[in-house]
């Protein structure tokens, strides 16, 4: 079975994560170095992952509650393009400082199991609706 294109919103049929760790740890992987770029201006940036193994849970309550699953892998490449100016943020109470910029996000994703193979649209047809591009720094700083 093979799909290119946009899935409905109701009936989810696949469901690809890393999974929960022993620790309740969900949703998150290390990322290599060399998956992420970015200009130092903050004009633009990427993230890009090859053949990253996941689960395939089939749907959010299975995932969550430890359901069958099986190997799946996807890959897949998110590009943000700055729209906007640079606007600084701190909060001293949360020890927070950065800088951000509005950005348009564009995606392209690819995944399967060994009984299906999914194809996004191009990027160019990704629909942003909110992204930013931004640097930031948490925790007790003085300056």
């Amino acid at each position: 079975m093979s799909q290119v294109g946009s899935a409905p919103a109701a009936g989810q049929i696949h469901d690809y994560s890393p999974g929960i760790t022993e620790s309740g740890l969900f949703w998150t992987v290390a990322v290599p170095p060399e998956a992420v770029a970015f200009d130092s201006d903050l004009a633009s940036a990427s993230y890009r992952q090859t053949d990253l193994d996941l689960v395939d849970a089939f749907n959010l309550v299975n995932a969550l509650a430890g359901g069958p699953e099986v190997p799946g892998r996807v890959s897949f490449v998110v590009e943000w393009t700055a729209t906007g100016p640079g606007e600084p943020m701190r909060n001293e109470a949360h020890g927070f400082t950065g800088e951000f910029r509005e950005a348009r996000a564009t995606v392209t994703w690819s995944g399967n199991t060994s009984d299906s193979s999914y194809i996004s649209e191009p990027a160019a047809t990704s629909n942003s609706i909110f992204g930013f591009i931004g640097r930031e720094r948490n925790g007790v700083f003085s300056s």
